[in-house]
Parts: structure tokens; C-alpha cells; sequence
């Protein structure tokens, strides 16, 4: 992708049929979904997007293919794109604008977009978005950002509770490099460590992700020891 840009929630599958993944042995699918296609406002769920995610999980589950349905993000969201003509310092290049939370939920302080060696993590905006997350900090109608992003993910918990899916969040528990070490370790917050009680489903897994240099860096990330999470 090119820098200053956004990235497009909507692409159309290059993957397989379903029939070939089955044939050839593929028993699951990770399907990426969106947090700012799931509630493009505060409160305000796409049931239409959702029927969508529903009938690509029904078309896969009729031929045996389990499907663990992703809320993905890759630097936290699109909205975080650097504006047209944009200078960075010398080493730093425009942010691009990936996918993941909706612009109501991106509290960024009006921090620097551009991104340090050009890694997309590194970006300003993208650390203090992810700290605001953490902190649950207060955003549309005074609801923290973190609670909004709990409630999305019981929204599309139950939405599919019933069928061949395993609505996760294979999210990083955050980039070390922040003022926010204490986020790359289990705790139990709404959206990490106590997630099982509020998901609470006797027949279902919560996968956790550990943070993506856990094994290259002396970072803490040790399982969580609750039932029904895999490491």
C-alpha cells in the first residue's frame, strides 16, 4: 500500500472454494472482520455486514470447515492515515491508514502520523490510540472506548453463538515500545483478562495472542490461567 492512504474493509475472496479447503484437507477458516464495519457509529451494529460474516460462516460450516471469525486491526485503524502532503522527519514516512477501529472510537490527541522507519506500529497516533484503548478513556457520550469495544464483541458473540464460529479478537496485546508495558502482560481488564467471565459460553474457546516479539524480547507474556482460553 502506498503511505497517506487507507485500506479498504471490503475485498473480494481470492481464496479457495469451500468445496477444494474441504477437499484438501482444511478444516478452518480465519474470516477478518472489522470493528469500524461491525459499529460505523457508537451503539449502531451493521446487521447487514453481519449477514454477510453469517452466510460466508454457514457456506463453510456446511462442508465442515470450522470458521474462527477474526475482529482484526493492523495499527489500530483507517482513520489514522496521514493527511495528503504530509512531511515527516527525516527516517519517518506518512502513515497508511490500515484496518481495524471505527473513527469515533480513535482517540489519538492529535498525535504525529508519521511512522518511525516506516513500521506502522511506530506511528504516534497509532500508540496514543492504543493507550486511550487501555485506559478506557471516555469518548462518544462519555462511554470508554474499551467498554464500547466489549460490548461490540458480545454483540457478534452472540450473533453467531450458535453456529460453527469462534468470535475472537487476534489482536496483540500491544506493541512493547509504549508507555503502556503493563498492556503486553495479562491483567484483567474488559477486554483482556476478564473477558471470559463476560463471554462466559460453556461450549466455546477464547484464543489469546501474545504480543508478536514475546519470543524475541525480554517482554512479559505468560499464559493466562483461566478455563476455556488457549493460549
Amino acid at each position: 500500500p502506498s503511505t497517506g492512504s487507507t485500506a479498504t474493509s471490503r475485498r473480494p475472496s481470492r481464496s479457495p472454494p469451500p468445496t477444494l479447503l474441504a477437499r484438501i484437507g482444511w478444516n478452518s477458516v480465519r474470516l477478518l472482520l472489522s470493528w469500524s464495519r461491525v459499529e460505523p457509529e457508537p451503539g449502531r451494529y451493521d446487521a447487514a455486514y453481519l449477514d454477510e460474516v453469517a452466510a460466508a460462516v454457514d457456506l463453510l460450516a456446511a462442508r465442515g470447515i470450522y470458521t474462527l471469525a477474526d475482529l482484526h486491526q493492523d495499527a489500530w485503524g483507517p482513520t489514522l492515515a496521514a493527511p495528503p502532503g504530509l512531511r515527516c522527519e527525516a527516517g519517518a514516512t506518512p502513515a497508511f491508514g490500515w484496518d481495524g477501529a471505527p473513527g469515533w472510537a480513535t482517540l489519538d490527541g492529535g498525535a504525529s502520523r508519521c511512522a518511525a522507519a516506516g513500521i506502522r506500529e511506530l506511528s504516534p497516533a497509532v500508540l496514543t490510540a492504543f493507550d486511550a484503548f487501555w485506559d478506557d478513556a471516555p469518548g462518544p457520550r462519555g462511554v470508554g472506548i474499551q467498554t464500547r469495544y466489549v460490548r461490540m464483541l458480545g454483540h457478534v458473540a452472540g450473533r453467531f453463538a450458535t453456529r460453527s464460529a469462534a468470535p475472537s479478537r487476534l489482536r496483540r496485546s500491544r506493541w512493547p515500545w509504549t508507555r503502556r508495558k503493563a498492556s503486553a502482560a495479562p491483567r484483567c481488564s474488559p477486554a483482556n483478562g476478564c473477558r471470559p467471565r463476560s463471554i462466559g459460553h460453556p461450549g466455546r474457546v477464547l484464543l489469546r495472542r501474545p504480543p508478536a516479539l514475546a519470543g524475541r524480547l525480554p517482554v512479559r507474556s505468560d499464559p493466562v490461567d483461566l478455563a476455556g482460553v488457549l493460549w
